[in-house]
């Protein structure tokens, strides 16, 4: 009888630890798994960002051309591949956002992207800038490091700059960081 109980109080003891190791929910906080979205709301940025137009660029390895055209302006700076970059001045020095976010693409849920929301005023010198610029070359700056460098597909009017690189999760949620210090 003795064994009965020992029994009968190590099955109760088991399934009271396994019960409390589930890791389904009732109530309370929903589950942060689902979304694996890293969202950010309004924010100011730690470092500005800024948005240069490529002027020439020369993949890392590749000789340093020897005549490139007087740019009074002009400055060199490279991505963390060694990519070199000749820049114009900023079209727009970015130090807030109204979001950013990197997760699925909305098209394509297999696809992670970045999202930045500008703010009013840097969306609309953005798509002013965008529509007359389509398949020139702009580079996001940050700290002195390219960090991107699309070309310009269309003109963006929504104010809303997609990065979309073939990123996995963690990449995406590390260059949102650098972009926004956060």
């Amino acid at each position: 009888m003795r064994w009965g109980v020992v029994a009968v109080s190590l099955a109760v003891s088991v399934a009271v630890v396994v019960a409390g190791c589930s890791s389904a929910k009732v109530g309370g906080e929903p589950d942060r798994d689902r979304d694996k979205s890293r969202k950010l709301g309004p924010t100011d940025l730690v470092i500005p960002v800024e948005l240069r137009p490529v002027l020439q660029m020369t993949p890392s390895g590749a000789p340093t051309p020897t005549s490139a055209p007087a740019e009074p302006d002009a400055t060199t700076m490279t991505d963390t591949d060694g990519t070199s970059y000749r820049l114009a001045e900023p079209i727009i020095t970015i130090r807030g956002l109204d979001g950013a976010q990197a997760g699925a693409a909305e098209n394509s849920p297999n696809d992670v992207v970045i999202t930045l929301d500008l703010t009013d005023d840097d969306g609309e010198t953005f798509r002013e800038w965008t529509t007359d610029h389509v398949s020139e070359q702009l580079a996001m700056v940050v700290d002195g490091e390219v960090v991107f460098a699309p070309s310009i597909q269309t003109p963006i009017t929504d104010g809303k700059v997609q990065i979309n690189g073939g990123y996995t999760r963690t990449e995406a949620e590390d260059l949102l960081n650098k972009i926004t210090g956060h």
